[in-house]
């Protein structure tokens, strides 16, 4: 490798001076090329101060300040296209003097570490200026000398290159009464160590003279990066429309490999929110327009080709319209890690035009990028207003739309562009005129550039806890390595960490607290990457042992609508029992959203869950108490869905990897589960994993549990030393056989009289807390197959109604409403003196207490019910 060059032709070399200030302006030199690195040797004669105002992208190799000012900066330049400055500033804190600088080109200097070694620098000389040896490190490295002479006349003297040196260029500085002359040699080396002195003339004798010598390193300058490429070939693109839905499912693109980038591109016609349901490891690009339809973009990095699913989802909170979507491959692209990030900027949505879209400007910041434009036109006609793409873009996929009267068109187009600065606007032509069109730029990143992502925290819950551990779980994103940290103090003093785990594909990570004490509070958080996410804290209460007798509280209800942030999840995360503690944890007895997967895609199913739990209100329910969780039909799959669900798989997988519980059945499908109390015996459950279908004839073969379920059922009611078991169940238990319009226990009352007269021959000591039917009551078990009593706590946030069985208590509210929501709870406050327990039940709504009943079990088994407050 030869030593660097330094070029003094014309064109190569610039120059700038000022007789009385501390900032010098020197132009770029006009023949400035990609791979060069730039020197900048500064020169002022005010002793002491700083260059406190450096251009971009220089950086500082050297200064010499204690007879004037000297220093040295490199810039290299990757991309001369890119090096947008035409001219370069600095400013010294020393303040206003005799102040110059010179800007020459150097080819095959390292451009990642330009500097080989700095010498010493040199405030004496007259006649002569000696600069201090340096001790080269490279054999074939360029030696730089610089020399300042001056006068404290009018007249300038002149400095002549020390022998073997060859002068660079230099500048002259007159104030009137004093003058500053500057020279920089160069000379090319062939070995390492040290260089020796070199001297410099100086005819007539200075005043007073500086110096200061240093060696480049031989190398090169890494050219700018390609920028990212999008693939447009049928294996590398998918695309979805519908007519009329909120839900759009996309084809993973048939070519998809490790390190790609996937682009997803929507429209939707109803205008509100961005999609609220997006798939997981997706994220949202920093720009959307929602006033006029939808038209937003996501982005996900591939890690695991394989493991990828075969069909993303994702769904609009605005209700069923027209929609479209795309995914394509683009390669290239900056993954997201802590240098950097795929997307690198983004200009503003516009909404306006009809028979074009100009699309506003991105201000691009990396050297390479690939910009890309996203279209979106309606139309109430079956012409579709096609879009064109823009002058100098390559169209990489186009989706029309049209339904039985209407169109919508989704179009992205895409251009490599090797320049940082403003993008400028894109114009696309819409034929024919539109009823609407929306747009906007996003540009992808190379290696190294963009937005790093940093970690994220979607979810967490807890759950699962004994006496002794608990189970956490936590869905993140952009994360590498995750820890949970417990702590008996809120401000999680001393805490205790799990071992470090990695999330799984969709971030998903899991962990066992253990060696906890009995009846102890304890405070949780998550570690992302070696930061304690200390603003999402958790709290739960271990239990005692069983056989204690023990008071406290639960919350328990079901059935909240799709994205719901009710207030009632977070009325229920603040209030206390008897005791002054929160609950012990909250049941959700199912319906925790509406999205009626009915597919196999646990995907989308997690996409749900995760959707729901990040509900802020939901979330901080969800935080203040451990979660018991059992699904109902619309979370299972769809509306009155049994074991035959199509997305049965899919929901019960995620379920496992994302709900911390209790132990579960070894089928891989049912989520039953138990614990205990103190005294009372908590069962859990699931009634549509092994439930045949609600429409087979009722005989002693159709089930909602299961053979296996039910006789664990029986095992659990026979448990002994026992004072209470409560039954948590998803749905009514009450209603008549000629129910029909819904898939309750009326639909099963084979099964149901079969357990109704194992309960009443074994005198169990029941209560029943079920959800589903949409409405707050009471039953002391008059009117309940088995005589025991039962409370229905429901909805969380949807509008209400009952089935036709009848109940001591009547319902809440009265009358119901197929149109208002409700935002309802049920409130449990178990005391246990040893001898008896009391149950004191609360329906509350809208944050108020509606109806009140109280239940005993012990010495005196008393049932009885309140009224409607």
């Amino acid at each position: 490798m030869a030593a660097p060059v330094a070029h003094t032709a014309a064109g190569d070399v610039t120059t700038g001076t000022v007789p009385n200030l501390g900032t010098v302006t020197v132009a770029k030199p006009a023949n400035t090329s990609s791979g060069d690195v730039l020197v900048a040797v500064l020169n002022s004669s005010v002793s002491g101060g700083t260059w406190d105002v450096v251009p971009a992208g220089w950086t500082q190799q050297a200064m010499f300040a204690v007879q004037r000012n000297t220093a040295v900066f490199t810039k290299p330049i990757p991309s001369a296209a890119a090096e947008t400055a035409t001219d370069y500033t600095w400013h010294t804190t020393g303040g206003a003097g005799r102040t110059g600088a010179i800007v020459f080109r150097c080819t095959g200097v390292d451009g990642a570490q330009p500097v080989d070694a700095v010498g010493a620098g040199v405030g004496s000389g007259t006649t002569s200026i000696v600069d201090p040896a340096v001790t080269a490190v490279s054999g074939e490295a360029l030696l730089l000398a610089v020399f300042s002479s001056y006068l404290n006349t009018g007249t300038a003297n002149t400095i002549t290159p020390p022998p073997g040196m060859s002068s660079v260029g230099g500048y002259t500085i007159n104030s009137g009464t004093a003058t500053t002359v500057h020279l920089v040699c160069a000379q090319a080396l062939s070995a390492a160590g040290s260089t020796g002195t070199r001297t410099a003339s100086v005819a007539p004798a200075g005043t007073g003279a500086a110096g200061i010598m240093l060696t480049l390193n031989p190398g090169s300058v890494p050219g700018p990066p390609e920028p990212p490429v999008a693939h447009t070939t049928a294996d590398d693109t998918a695309a979805a429309s519908v007519t009329s839905s909120a839900v759009l499912r996309v084809p993973r693109p048939a070519a998809t490999a490790n390190g790609d980038l996937l682009v997803a591109v929507l429209a939707h016609r109803n205008s509100g929110p961005a999609f609220t349901t997006i798939p997981p490891g997706w994220a949202p690009a920093p720009v959307a327009y929602t006033a006029n339809g939808v038209l937003a973009a996501y982005w996900r990095h591939v890690t695991d080709a394989a493991g990828e699913p075969p069909v993303y989802t994702w769904r609009s909170p605005n209700g069923a319209a027209r929609a479209a979507a795309t995914v394509f491959r683009v390669t290239g692209a900056a993954p997201p890690t802590a240098d950097g990030g795929p997307i690198d900027a983004a200009g503003a949505a516009t909404g306006a035009g009809t028979t074009a879209i100009v699309d506003p400007a991105a201000t691009l910041t990396a050297p390479a990028t690939l910009l890309l434009a996203c279209h979106m036109t309606t139309a109430t006609s079956t012409a579709t207003p096609v879009v064109s793409p823009p002058a100098a873009m390559t169209q990489i996929a186009a989706v029309p739309v049209v339904t039985g009267s209407a169109s919508l068109h989704l179009q992205v187009s895409g251009q490599g562009v090797t320049a940082s600065g403003s993008s400028g606007t894109r114009t696309a032509a819409v034929s024919p005129a539109a009823g609407s069109v929306a747009g906007f730029l996003l540009a992808i990143a190379p290696p190294g550039y963009g937005t790093a992502q940093p970690p994220q925290l979607r979810a967490r819950l807890a759950g699962g806890v004994t006496t002794d551990q608990a189970r956490v779980t936590a869905a993140t994103q952009f994360t590498s390595a995750v820890r949970f940290a417990r702590s008996t103090s809120p401000a999680m003093t001393s805490p205790t960490y799990t071992a470090a785990t990695a999330p799984d594909r969709d971030g998903l990570a899991a962990a066992v607290f253990t060696g906890l004490t009995p009846g102890t509070r304890y405070w949780w958080a998550v570690e992302l990457d070696g930061t304690l996410e200390t603003g999402h804290l958790g709290t739960f209460r271990t239990l005692p042992a069983p056989g204690e007798p023990t008071s406290f509280s639960f919350a328990a209800a079901s059935c909240a609508d799709t994205n719901s942030n009710a207030d009632s999840f977070a009325d229920a995360a603040a209030r206390t029992g008897p005791t002054g503690e929160p609950a012990l944890f909250t049941v959700h007895l199912g319906d925790m959203h509406y999205q009626d997967i009915g597919t196999d895609d646990p995907a989308w199913a997690l996409a749900a869950w995760l959707n729901a739990l990040g509900q802020p209100n939901q979330a901080a329910l969800y935080a203040a108490a451990p979660l018991a969780y059992t699904w109902s039909d619309h979370d299972f799959g769809g509306s009155n869905v049994a074991a035959d669900s199509p997305a049965a798989a899919a929901v019960q997988a995620v379920y496992r990897r994302l709900v911390p519980s209790h132990p579960l059945p070894g089928d891989g499908a049912g989520i039953y589960q138990s614990w205990q109390v103190g005294r009372v015996l908590f069962v859990m459950t699931d009634g549509r994993s092994y439930a045949s279908p609600i429409t087979a004839p009722d005989t002693a073969t159709k089930t909602k549990l299961g053979a296996a379920q039910k006789a664990w059922l029986k095992d659990q009611f026979a448990a002994p030393g026992v004072g209470l078991v409560i039954w948590c169940h998803e749905d009514a238990w009450h209603n008549a056989s000629t129910f029909t319009g819904d898939d309750t226990w009326s639909a099963y009352a084979t099964e149901r009289a079969e357990l109704a007269a194992y309960i009443q021959a074994n005198d169990v000591p029941l209560l029943y807390v079920h959800g589903d039917v949409h409405a707050l009551s009471h039953d002391d078990g008059s009117h309940v197959p088995g005589r025991f009593p039962l409370i229905s706590v429901s909805p969380w946030d949807q509008t209400t109604f009952i089935g036709n069985g009848a109940l001591t208590s009547g319902f809440y509210p009265d009358p119901v409403s197929t149109t208002v929501k409700s935002q309802q709870y049920g409130w449990f406050d178990v005391l246990d003196n040893g001898t008896q327990i009391v149950v004191r039940a609360l329906g509350i709504a809208d944050g108020q207490v509606v109806l009140r009943t109280e239940m005993s079990w012990g010495i005196t088994r008393h049932l009885g019910w309140g009224i409607p407050l």
